[in-house]
């Protein structure tokens, strides 16, 4: 039998006697989708049904050629009251009924019904039944097509949120610029940058910035206690694998990384950290994870270009600070310092002292060797100094064989110690022979060194006082520390320094 439908494939099947319906009514049954049964009300037999009904029950239609048959012998005993009276219940369009099919099995339906009475005036119900399996099955298949388009609609509204969140970080990367004209040195740099990446529009959870150093990178900032303070580059580490193949840490590691380059080639690494969930959407749309790895690159090449721009600009300040022979501060940078150290002093009322050195016999080294052996002994005269002196300090490369030292905070006995240590350092020292024919030792050069303390003078006052005790350490035989007292001024220095 085919499948029940309109038409001809749901004819309506007449039973017992015959049942004399009006005019036109029959084709009008015959369309109905529902399985159909029609019941004399009055004496409760079935006078007809269509074939999606007799199928519903699992009849066999030769068994039912002309007869007709009572409703309780198809309804079950508990729903044969709701099917006679269902117009007791005028509130309920539907209701439900259970069937007694084949072999006793138990067929469940859901059921509208309407009264009309026949050509001959007699009362009849007609019951209209769609199958609870099929119901259910339907009411399955819409809910699964609801919770389907209910998670397109999610992730579309999630897509939607992500591209609007990529889209704000393309709009905020251009003012980091703003934030990079700012900055004055490397620490700057990173600073701003992590606070810029953390902001509202980029909104990455974590940052840290690394800085190759060999097979190592060395954070050189980061955000608290999220990154170590150094990385391996080993083959096994994801920033090795993305520095050689560009490949992105994947799995759980939420992490994204850019390299960071200046002329000199790779300077480092910045890593973001984001959200899970955003890393979970870019991992599924590979156009929209290129296009967030493009900012990043952007982000990085711009503190490239910045970080670049600071060595450079630092290259070029040390050169006007420094000493090219020696490492040295330059005089220039001596003046200006010593002004500051002044003004500092007579505000804080901390002590100043300054340790002015000249070399003993460089000028005979000169003569006897030549510069270079005298331009070899300075640079190793200055390494001495630069060791041996704290990080407050500043030294000087006053002119030719002639060096200051600034000693901020301390006084004129520590100066004292502290220059006598240095006189014994150098007057120790074993002088490298430029020239492989000159003996071990025979480059030997001492110090003398005059020493002067604050005491309300100015920068220039102080430096004199200092000059004129190097002067007269000079005059008591070379090699030797000679202070002034704290009073005495520049004017008075020869005085003091001529034996009575």
């Amino acid at each position: 039998m085919s499948t029940p439908g309109s038409g001809s494939d749901n004819k309506l099947l007449i039973f017992g006697s015959g049942m004399n319906l009006r005019e036109g009514s029959l084709p009008v049954l015959e369309c109905a989708p529902d399985s159909i049964l029609i019941v004399d009300s009055q004496e409760q037999l079935a006078t007809a049904a269509n074939l999606s009904f007799v199928q519903m029950l699992g009849l066999d239609l030769c068994d039912m050629d002309g007869i007709s048959f009572q409703l309780r012998e198809l309804v079950h005993p508990d729903d044969q009251h709701r099917m006679l009276h269902f117009d007791e219940y005028p509130d309920e369009e539907t209701f439900e009924v259970r069937f007694i099919g084949v072999s006793n099995d138990i067929v469940a339906a859901s059921a509208s019904a309407r009264s009309f009475k026949t050509v001959d005036g007699r009362e009849h119900n007609v019951y209209f039944f769609r199958h609870t399996e099929n119901i259910r099955a339907l009411e399955q298949r819409l809910q699964d097509e609801i919770e389907t388009q209910k998670r397109r609609t999610v992730e579309a509204v999630r897509s939607s949120l992500r591209i609007y969140q990529l889209t704000e970080k393309m709009r905020a990367t251009p003012k980091l610029s703003t934030v990079l004209l700012e900055v004055q040195s490397e620490n700057d740099v990173f600073e701003g940058a992590t606070a810029f990446l953390q902001s509202e529009g980029l909104n990455y959870s974590g940052v840290a910035f690394y800085l190759h150093d060999g097979d190592l990178l060395r954070q050189r900032h980061g955000t608290d206690g999220d990154f170590p303070e150094t990385r391996p580059l080993n083959e096994d580490s994801k920033y090795r694998r993305f520095l050689d193949t560009g490949e992105q840490p994947s799995g759980d590691d939420d992490s994204r990384l850019a390299s960071i380059t200046t002329k000199g080639g790779l300077t480092g690494i910045m890593e973001v950290v984001l959200d899970p969930r955003e890393r979970h959407f870019l991992s599924e749309n590979r156009l929209v994870e290129r296009w967030h790895h493009d900012i990043l690159e952007t982000i990085a090449e711009m503190l490239g270009l910045c970080l670049e721009n600071i060595r450079l600009y630092e290259e070029l300040r040390l050169q006007t600070i420094m000493d090219a022979l020696t490492g040295c501060h330059n005089r220039h940078f001596l003046v200006s310092q010593m002004e500051k150290e002044v003004e500092r002093t007579a505000r804080t009322g901390r002590p100043l002292s300054l340790i002015f050195i000249d070399v003993d016999g460089f000028k005979e080294v000169n003569d006897t060797y030549g510069h270079a052996q005298g331009d070899l002994a300075l640079q190793e005269i200055s390494r001495e100094l630069l060791v041996a002196v704290r990080t407050t300090d500043f030294v000087c490369r006053y002119g030719g064989d002639e060096f200051v030292l600034i000693l901020p905070e301390t006084d004129m006995e520590s100066a004292e110690a502290r220059a006598e240590g240095l006189r014994e350092r150098i007057e120790s020292l074993d002088f490298t022979p430029i020239d492989e024919s000159v003996p071990t030792g025979a480059v030997a050069l001492t110090i003398s060194v005059g020493l002067a303390s604050s005491s309300g003078r100015s920068a220039h006052q102080l430096l004199q006082v200092a000059d004129a005790a190097l002067y007269g350490a000079k005059r008591q035989g070379k090699n030797r520390v000679i202070r002034l007292q704290d009073s005495a001024t520049a004017g008075e220095a020869e005085g003091i320094l001529t034996p009575q």
